[in-house]
């Protein structure tokens, strides 16, 4: 039994869109929480200081657990694990407190971003609700969450709300879970981050061009970059690594058409490191994505007391999911 390397233990590697101004991970994420985990929890439960757990139960069969995550996609050190059995209640929610630089410099042409990976044992429906308190006022902005795929993410565009730039105060989400009765669900990371909102003029450029890699040699990236309809300009292009713009790269016209380009990028070496590193490209002060390569890399970790007690973990998750299984088919005879 062999896996890559964990995530690092406070990691604030993040995958960031081109241009971002700002990101975070919670501390829950971020590393470990004491107590890791707790039985029939009670509602307005602190995790951490930033993490709280809402509901309005009158007999929890709530708990949560701290989990370390194992999976080679994973940025996060830590996941947290709700497991739900009878749920009573009409609510469920997961509020999460963002730092007070989030509303510093906050506009509306910001546009925030909310990235979640998250498992869960059966089909669950959740709602993101922003809040942003102003002045006196909250403004709120809620996103219902696909759940179609394990990596989800949602936008909040702030041009379209009354939001008082001068006033901003603090800003938390809420996380809704509907119906979550006879369910786990395991959140295994939870980002952030403000970007500008794309110029309708960059979106346009970059739908007119296509980029598409020809090969990865000796530490140097080669791709050919093709226009529709000739006589086009050459525009200068960046190469992104977590929100940064990194290294150089150089666009080659093949030809005299202009429509067809090289383009070359060596990959800074002091980028390459365990895990998963993901380089994205675009045009020179845009945000719309031509091309994106990741390299993975990290040494196996051997079997080892840690894998022993993860796999016990999984056991007894099957076994409760069994129950589960079998409270529900009961209830419903």
């Amino acid at each position: 039994m062999s896996r890559l390397t964990l995530p690092v233990i406070g990691s604030n590697a993040i995958r960031k869109q081109p241009r971002t101004e700002w990101s975070y991970r919670p501390e829950a994420w971020a590393g470990p929480v004491y107590p890791s985990g707790i039985a029939a929890v009670a509602t307005k439960q602190k995790i951490r200081s930033e993490v709280t757990i809402f509901h309005d139960c009158t007999h929890s069969e709530l708990s949560f657990r701290q989990v370390r995550n194992t999976d080679k996609s994973d940025f996060a050190p830590f996941g947290l694990r709700m497991d739900v059995f009878n749920f009573d209640g009409s609510f469920l929610s997961l509020a999460i407190e963002m730092p007070k630089e989030t509303v510093e410099g906050l506009k509306r042409s910001h546009l925030l971003r909310l990235d979640m990976i998250v498992d869960s044992e059966r089909p669950q429906e959740m709602f993101a609700l922003l809040n942003i308190r102003h002045g006196p006022n909250t403004e709120q902005v809620v996103r219902e969450i696909e759940m179609r795929r394990r990596e989800i993410w949602v936008k909040f565009e702030l041009y379209y709300t009354q939001y008082d730039e001068a006033r901003g105060d603090s800003m938390w989400v809420d996380l809704i879970f509907e119906g979550p009765s006879m369910n786990q669900v395991t959140i295994h990371d939870v980002t952030m981050i403000r970007r500008p909102r794309a110029s309708i003029w960059g979106i346009i450029i970059a739908a007119k061009y296509r980029l598409n890699k020809k090969n990865i040699v000796g530490g140097k990236y080669v791709g050919i970059l093709r226009a529709r309809g000739k006589g086009n300009p050459t525009h200068a292009m960046e190469m992104i690594y977590l929100g940064n713009v990194v290294g150089s790269v150089f666009v080659d016209s093949i030809g005299d058409d202009g429509d067809n380009w090289e383009v070359k990028a060596d990959i800074p070496k002091e980028f390459l490191m365990d895990g998963v590193q993901t380089f994205l490209f675009v045009f020179e002060g845009q945000t719309e994505i031509l091309d994106r390569f990741s390299i993975i890399t990290g040494e196996p970790l051997e079997e080892d007391l840690r894998a022993e007690i993860q796999l016990l973990r999984e056991e007894l998750d099957m076994m409760k999911c069994a129950f589960r299984r079998h409270c529900t088919e009961t209830i419903r005879r």
